[in-house]
């Protein structure tokens, strides 16, 4: 099926955004007739067999390296780098769309509320696309609810993050939805 290959052809595509090399991401592979990784071609694709069965797993799980289990390291630190290897951070221009795609569902409150769990769970977000999501301060508390967990830059950047909130009784609704304060 032509969307097997493109499936795999996006797994590689993964591999390559982690830094990984095929042989480090796919594990248990099976095939009929035999397959080996086939090099990036000078058009940036992998041409891939038609016909044939492959079987596999994939998994980057040696990007996020050891555990650190030592004292002294900073935890927050490993966590922020754990959090932006796991997650994306989109581009500038698929920014844009996000903000344009959140904006057009202004007065629609259950589509926000769906676009930004969307967003919580596999992106990354800087203080000033949070700053822009906030705007329509009817939702501030529900934004920063949902996504101060993918704010990055470090305790500064959640500083300003919690400046957005419009009011003292958001800022601890808020609070109340689990979040802690940066120390």
């Amino acid at each position: 099926f032509p969307y097997d290959r493109a499936l795999l052809r996006a797994l590689y595509t993964a591999a390559e955004r982690f830094g990984l090399a095929p042989g480090d991401c796919f594990s248990e592979m099976s095939a009929q007739p035999a397959f080996d990784h086939p090099a990036v071609s000078p058009t940036g694709g992998r041409e891939l067999p038609a016909k044939g069965k492959l079987a596999f797993k994939f998994s980057v799980e040696k990007v996020y390296g050891e555990t650190p289990a030592s004292p002294e390291v900073d935890i927050a630190a490993f966590m922020e780098s754990r959090l932006r290897v796991a997650r994306l951070e989109p581009s500038f221009q698929k920014v844009r769309s996000l903000l344009a795609l959140f904006k057009s569902y202004d007065g629609a409150y259950r589509e926000q509320t769906i676009l930004l769990d969307a967003l919580a769970k596999d992106f990354v977000l800087s203080h000033a696309s949070m700053q822009h999501l906030c705007r329509t301060k009817t939702m501030a508390a529900d934004i920063l609810g949902r996504l101060l967990p993918c704010v990055v830059g470090g305790p500064k950047s959640l500083c300003l993050a919690w400046q957005l909130t419009p009011s003292i009784t958001e800022f601890a609704r808020v609070i109340r939805q689990g979040h802690r304060l940066p120390t």
